[in-house]
């Protein structure tokens, strides 16, 4: 397998960046779909009044325009075309805040409310007119659109040929039909051919949008190298921070082995481990504890003490259980009180020694 394989899943941080530019998984159709069914639906609804309000509308403009030639053209005409505007918008309102209403949230739900900020800035190569007729027509993703939307007005037109096929026989008959009569079969078979390429174009917006989201994930996805450039940019360079780890640990190992000059007493097993600790004579508490350390560390732990003419003790018991359960720079816990107990002891001895020599 290739190393320039997108075989790896998008990181969230890809996913991210890929958000910011604006490229999510979206499908024109649905909220061009979501305006057509919201607008029938009014119809539906409210047709019969929307009907005899447009009626109104229409009857009272002609008044008003047979009114014109009685007054003064000049004044009275601009008031007649005013009213027939405000009355024409009072009209579309309730549609145009409903499809507008229905345009937003069709694209939030796609969109998931994200806000390209990227994708909204100014960049000089969009100013290339060849550069955007190579995207806009010679490229495989135009290509592509251009072949599905090809193929979505074969299938829409399919089917609005279908549900016309049956109502042919009605249309020959027309003539034969009242007034009234061929006009509603007429409305009849206009509102089942709009509702047809509604449904129609509903479930091939669906499918364009899979295609999308499809087609977008594929982009997203990243080359094992990509991965792991991406977490060297996240969580720095493991070399790097293994190198940091190992300078630090030696930085504190120098640092404990020098505190240890302020030991009283260094505890070894005789030449595997080495604990320096510090106990004060008057104090109310346990020994603490400057340094500890097993095989190199403790051999200079040793010669540290040596140096220094600090007192070793060789007690591999209470050498070993200091090193495993004291933690450097605080008091041994209190279940090292009775193993530290012969060490304080020995220190004990060795003062009265010194006080009586």
């Amino acid at each position: 397998m290739s190393e320039s394989e997108k075989t790896e899943e998008p990181t969230s941080k890809r996913r991210g960046k890929y958000a910011e530019e604006g490229k999510i998984a979206t499908s024109r159709d649905i909220g061009g779909v979501a305006i057509g069914l919201s607008c029938l639906l009014i119809f539906v609804l409210d047709g019969h009044s929307l009907t005899q309000r447009v009626t109104e509308v229409f009857r009272q403009f002609a008044t008003n325009v047979e009114q014109v030639p009685q007054s003064d053209p000049k004044t009275m005409l601009p008031v007649v075309l005013l009213q027939a505007g405000w009355a024409v918008l009072s009209l579309s309102g309730t549609i145009l805040a409903t499809t507008a209403g229905v345009a937003i949230v069709a694209g939030v739900a796609q969109t998931g409310g994200n806000w390209a900020s990227k994708a909204y800035g100014f960049k000089l190569e969009h100013l290339n007119p060849i550069a955007g007729l190579q995207r806009a027509m010679f490229s495989m993703s135009a290509l592509i659109q251009l072949g599905l939307s090809a193929l979505k007005a074969a299938v829409l037109g399919l089917t609005l040929w279908i549900v016309l096929r049956g109502y042919l026989p009605g249309f020959l008959s027309l003539s034969r039909l009242e007034l009234g009569q061929a006009l509603a079969f007429v409305g009849h078979v206009l509102f089942v051919l709009v509702l047809a390429a509604l449904l129609t174009s509903a479930v091939l917006a669906v499918a364009d949008y899979a295609i999308n989201r499809y087609r977008t994930h594929e982009q997203m996805k990243m080359t094992k190298q990509e991965v792991k450039d991406e977490f060297k940019q996240q969580e720095g360079d493991p070399e790097v921070k293994a190198r940091m780890r190992q300078k630090m640990r030696q930085i504190g190992r120098r640092q404990m082995i020098a505190a240890t000059r302020k030991a009283d007493v260094v505890v070894v097993n005789p030449t595997h481990y080495a604990v320096a600790l510090e106990y004060k004579f008057g104090q109310t508490g346990a020994p603490k504890l400057l340094a500890k350390g097993k095989d190199e560390v403790a051999a200079r732990i040793r010669e540290v003490a040596r140096k220094h003419q600090i007192p070793i003790v060789a007690n591999p018991p209470v050498a070993r259980a200091i090193h495993a359960g004291a933690r450097v720079g605080q008091e041994v816990p209190a279940e090292l009180y009775e193993v530290v107990a012969k060490v304080i002891a020995y220190l004990y001895r060795l003062r009265n020694a010194r006080l009586s020599a």
